[in-house]
């Protein structure tokens, strides 16, 4: 009996099948990360489901958002909510430039943090407000 295919044996044809099924597969699984359109009685959905956050002349530029970043990484998630001390001992564990560490140790002794923004704006730096919000 003579193939109509000559360039690949049944085995390779096999081979391939599974792999384009594979990939078909796999197309179709990725379809969970798209968000499913708002119905027509429904309103769209928002990021910012709290507030709208307040123009640039309200809050930090991108530069001071990004140095609150840089700030925040030597500052443990574990540690949170923690006072001026706990604050210190676990960024200098992070191991800490000495800015970081000498502004932490700036910090009032007596308050407690339960975030890296309460942080910054305790230091004087600006943060993010949202209207609406109290």
């Amino acid at each position: 009996m003579e193939r109509g295919n000559t360039k690949h044996s049944p085995h390779l044809d096999e081979q391939m099948a599974r792999e384009i099924r594979a990939q078909q597969a796999g197309a179709r699984a990725r379809d969970w990360d798209q968000p499913e359109p708002a119905g027509d009685d429904q309103p769209n959905p928002r990021l910012l489901p709290y507030g709208e956050v307040t123009g640039p002349a309200d809050g930090p530029t991108p530069e001071e958002i990004a140095e609150r970043s840089d700030f925040g990484r030597w500052i443990p998630r574990s540690v949170l909510p923690a006072d001026q001390k706990s604050l210190v001992r676990a960024a200098r564990a992070a191991g800490a430039p000495d800015g970081v560490l000498g502004q932490l140790e700036q910090l009032s002794p007596g308050e407690t943090f339960e975030t890296v923004v309460q942080i910054w704006a305790a230091l004087g730096h600006p943060t993010e407000t949202r209207a609406g919000v109290s």
